[in-house]
């Protein structure tokens, strides 16, 4: 399940990410979910609202109904979901409140769940990082993506997501340069070895 960012629609993601290619090659199915501007003017998932950060209602209900449907349709096993910005932000609230669904969560440019509950909270916690984010555990095995300089996500919700989003295991530090660009790597492993949460921060 891919969802866009704030004035973006499914084709612009599907687009800049080549996911449909990707998963024609490992034989995926894609979904791509499209928000309206009569839900958000800027066409954003309004990840940020009481209303949509429970799995009994608002867009969490809506997406994990869809996500359901397809699977059935298609004989689908297992689910996972991502997103860009306002995208990953509700990619975050889907594994949060639907951890039976999917079972890995990526989010590029994200806000950890829980950080904000309202408009004017959402774009704090954006441009500042959330001043709190209650911490809990979080089924999903999760990639974080964040851009050192970006403008509009600061690169300290990383880490907030990181602290928000707990999963047991050991971690270890890494980095190096990847396609010519600087990356810091992070890794946390569970007893068995198996990668629960992997943090790329791309300078």
């Amino acid at each position: 399940v891919m969802l866009h960012g704030c004035r973006q629609d499914p084709d612009d993601l599907a687009h800049g990410t080549q996911m449909d290619a990707v998963a024609e090659s490992r034989g995926w199915h894609a979904l791509y979910p499209a928000q309206t501007r009569a839900a958000n003017f800027h066409k954003c998932w309004n990840w940020f609202h009481p209303h949509h950060q429970s799995r009994e209602r608002g867009e969490p209900a809506i997406l994990a109904a869809m996500t359901r449907e397809i699977m059935a349709e298609r004989d689908i096993r297992s689910a996972c979901v991502g997103g860009l910005s306002a995208g990953a932000a509700m990619a975050l609230v889907l594994g949060d409140v639907h951890p039976e669904l999917f079972d890995a969560v990526l989010a590029h440019s994200g806000v950890a769940p829980g950080a904000a509950q309202d408009a004017g909270s959402a774009l704090a916690a954006m441009k500042n990082g959330p001043s709190s984010a209650p911490a809990r555990p979080y089924g999903p095995r999760l990639m974080v993506v964040q851009g050192l300089d970006d403008e509009v996500v600061a690169a300290r919700n990383a880490d907030a997501i990181e602290t928000a989003c707990v999963h047991d295991g050991a971690g270890c530090d890494g980095g190096g340069e990847e396609d010519g660009r600087r990356v810091e790597r992070r890794e946390l492993r569970d007893a068995d070895g198996r990668l629960m949460r992997l943090t790329l921060r791309i300078a």
